[in-house]
């Protein structure tokens, strides 16, 4: 892709707010995978982290558009993308660029504290030709609206909008960027939200997980052991992720009493363990048990059915306990602390007697196709986000759900990040920023493995 040159001048206008409101969320962000609106006429599109408003505006997926995975918004001269519900953020981030050939582009970024009085709170002008990040202060609720303010017919790409709650206030909004910008500990800051060394979501929640009833199959749950985002419909994680070093290590036995998980909505199926009774698949964990020994209670955790899919005997007692194991032994052994996450997606599975099965509990349950796990390495420490670097390892798998999985050796499942992205739809490392997210996502691991 072509060098360019692009100015950013980001105008403050904000004044002091009525009030502020604690954040104690990790940062959030829409994708806009999950969009479908292909027409410029003003509409809604319902999207994982709610509704927003697009007029003069669509969700492109075409080659000319400029986009961080398979989709973004398109933006005509004057359209606007608008945030239908409000959010609780001291700092917010997106990606723009402007849309095939066309120049002469320019956006501006607008904010309201009350759902309708809206103030300019910075503009992005001269765009050209890829995709830049641009960050912005807020302070407390608030609600974005990005304008195409162009003047010139040319149409702009916006991309993975964020919000969430940096340590400190970004105090550069008023400085040009210039074309050669350099990933700092600074920007790494200000990417994240209010999440913590050893926090289970210190990376990102890849799909905007709410706990939020109106997202059945997208619901977080934050437990102390692990995070995930769970699917009625599925009647299993989405994905589970955790923080894995020697704390929690020990003694405690295996608890083996697997049990329905509490706090779920009410009137919600509960998934019991009879339900995979006589199915020929395995309860498989997804933050497994021997990561989590340190005492009963956390060991306990990891048997609520909330933490479990329908995993064959070949992958659950044989490929993915060997990374499993491997895992350990990293922070056992090599004093590494590991950031975890995993998963599984598609429909249908072959069971230990060669069955193939696409659901369990007369519908309640889905096999999942493939099972995916990601695996951040760092020699143990603190700082944790900003000793990410170009080269921290990152393990990535992606097996399928299939009694003859072990008859191949693990090395042979390893995929890099981005193709996980691309299967799930989902948004990893989202708080890192986006060109170490593209250095870390599409590179392969070839240590250690067998």
């Amino acid at each position: 892709m072509k060098k360019i040159s692009i100015s950013i001048y980001l105008l403050l206008s904000f004044c002091i707010f009525q009030f502020l409101l604690p954040v104690s969320v990790l940062a959030q962000n829409e994708t806009f995978e999950n969009g479908s609106k292909n027409g410029y006429a003003a509409g809604e599109e319902k999207l994982s982290s709610g509704t927003w408003s697009l007029d003069d505006a669509l969700i492109g997926d075409s080659d000319r558009d400029f986009k961080n995975g398979r989709k973004a918004v398109r933006l005509k001269d004057k359209g606007k993308l608008t945030m239908q519900f409000d959010v609780v953020a001291n700092s917010v981030s997106f990606s723009y660029g402007a849309y095939d050939t066309d120049k002469a582009a320019s956006l501006e970024l607008w904010i309201a504290t009350d759902g309708r009085t809206w103030k300019k709170a910075g503009v992005i002008s001269t765009i050209k030709g890829k995709l830049e990040t641009a960050r912005f202060g807020v302070n407390g609720k608030v609600r974005l609206e990005i304008r195409n303010t162009s003047n010139s017919g040319a149409r702009v790409n916006v991309d993975d909008v964020s919000w969430g709650n940096a340590p400190s206030p970004i105090v550069n909004n008023d400085k040009p960027v210039g074309n050669n910008q350099v990933t700092t500990n600074n920007e790494i800051s200000n990417a994240v939200g209010n999440a913590k060394d050893n926090d289970h979501l210190l990376l990102g929640n890849p799909s905007n997980a709410q706990t939020n009833v109106t997202q059945a199959d997208n619901y977080l749950l934050i437990k102390r052991q692990y995070a995930l985002s769970y699917s009625k419909t599925r009647g299993t994680p989405n994905w589970v992720a955790w923080h894995l070093n020697k704390s929690w290590k020990g003694d405690a036995k295996r608890s083996g009493d697997f049990e329905s998980d509490p706090n779920l909505p009410a009137g919600w199926y509960q998934v019991t363990t009879k339900d995979y009774s006589g199915s020929g698949f395995d309860r498989g964990h997804m933050c497994p048990s021997d990561d989590r020994d340190a005492s009963d209670a956390d060991n306990k955790a990891t048997f609520i059915m909330t933490n479990i899919a329908p995993q064959t005997a070949d992958n659950n007692q044989e490929t993915w306990r060997l990374l499993e194991e491997y895992a350990r032994r990293l922070v056992m052994n090599e004093n590494k602390e590991l950031y975890i996450i995993c998963g599984s997606y598609g429909k249908g599975g072959t069971n230990k007697d060669k069955e193939r099965k696409n659901e369990l509990a007369n519908g309640k349950i889905t096999v999942p196709a493939r099972f995916w796990k990601i695996i951040v390495v760092l020699d143990n420490g603190n700082n944790d986000l900003q000793r990410i670097n170009a080269n921290t390892r990152v393990i990535a798998i992606d097996t399928p759900n299939t009694h003859d999985v072990d008859e191949k050796p693990l090395i042979t499942y390893r995929v890099n990040v981005r193709a996980i992205e691309k299967a799930t739809g989902y948004n990893f490392f989202s708080n890192l920023p986006q060109s170490l997210q593209d250095q870390l996502e599409n590179k392969i691991d070839n240590e250690g493995l067998h």
